[in-house]
């Protein structure tokens, strides 16, 4: 369908100029549920949001500046097989610059980003365009230990680098696959929330700069110049705003209250013992700093594994230890 200044292909709205190749935003939702479950919840609350999604851009006099894509997709509750196949046979796939995927395992409250990456700039798109943020990096830390998964990992991890969201409803999970998972079960305002949400994320991600389909972030990667982008720390306050540092200004933070700390116990060296505790005090306050910053100038620094162990641990819970998908 083609509208003066929107083309409607398929589950793809873009404006009439662009390209077959330009790069899209994907919002990706399953519309199965587990056996013996309605689903209300997980996940006909992602289809949902998505359809009303389609329903004010196709309504609304906005024009996405980069293509649009909506995937429902079905069997993510048996290995996510639909998302698996689109990323190895869809034409699209390589057009895709970001993701955004909703999930639940609950029926309701604000939607938590649970994972993010690779690298720091989603979460910097969430921070700016969220009108209700919820997002902390402790829950990057948390969610790979928990017996669960979602599409994210095939679209950013297994057989992509997409940066994207992993966005989930996560409060009154005692319904999350149940009989109980019903319609009348979900929270009062949580669909409001998470659709708003997402709308100001699309118009966010669709007009970002970072946005790049798969080949230009590979020649973006093959540049030398190019260095790794350690994660950022952020989290929400109350999900009124969100905080959001770089890792080069997170070590200068935490560095600060251990300098503090030592720095002061130096003077009370100084005070109680004279001079002769004072230089080894001194002494050490700069063998950490400068510690600190050669672990943050380094190729090899920790902050770049959590991506690779939590590629290692869910492909462990979702290929072997038999543990569920979300």
């Amino acid at each position: 369908m083609i509208s003066k200044q929107k083309l409607i292909d398929q589950n793809r709205i873009s404006s009439v100029g662009a390209d077959e190749d330009s790069p899209a935003v994907l919002v990706n939702g399953h519309f199965d549920s587990a056996i013996g479950s309605p689903g209300a919840g997980d996940c006909a609350s992602c289809v949902a949001t998505m359809l009303e999604a389609v329903r004010l851009i196709i309504d609304s006099g906005w024009v996405p500046p980069r293509p649009i894509i909506f995937l429902f997709n079905g069997a993510e509750e048996l290995f996510m097989l639909a998302c698996h196949g689109f990323m190895k046979s869809h034409k699209w796939r390589s057009t895709i610059g970001a993701l955004i995927n909703i999930e639940s395992s609950g029926t309701g409250g604000p939607d938590l980003v649970c994972q993010s990456g690779p690298g720091p700039w989603p979460v910097e798109v969430y921070a700016k365009a969220a009108l209700y943020p919820m997002a902390n990096t402790i829950a990057q830390d948390i969610f790979p230990h928990i017996p669960g998964d979602t599409d994210y990992r095939m679209f950013s991890e297994d057989y992509g680098d997409i940066p994207g969201l992993d966005i989930i409803l996560l409060l009154e999970g005692y319904f999350y696959h149940t009989p109980y998972d019903v319609p009348e079960n979900i929270m009062p305002g949580s669909m409001q929330i998470r659709g708003e949400n997402l709308m100001a994320l699309l118009k966010a991600f669709s007009g970002s700069s970072n946005l790049l389909n798969a080949r230009d972030r590979a020649a973006l990667k093959s540049e030398a110049s190019v260095e790794v982008e350690r994660r950022a720390v952020f989290f929400d306050f109350l999900g009124r705003f969100m905080i959001y540092y770089s890792f080069n200004m997170a070590v200068v933070l935490h560095t600060l209250p251990l300098g503090f700390v030592l720095f002061i116990s130096s003077l009370a060296s100084y005070e109680s013992s004279g001079v002769h505790f004072f230089p080894q005090r001194i002494l050490l306050i700069v063998k950490v700093a400068k510690g600190i910053q050669d672990l943050a100038s380094s190729k090899h620094c920790c902050s770049v594994d959590p991506f690779l162990w939590k590629y290692r641990a869910s492909e462990a819970r979702c290929n072997g230890s038999g543990g569920s998908c979300v």
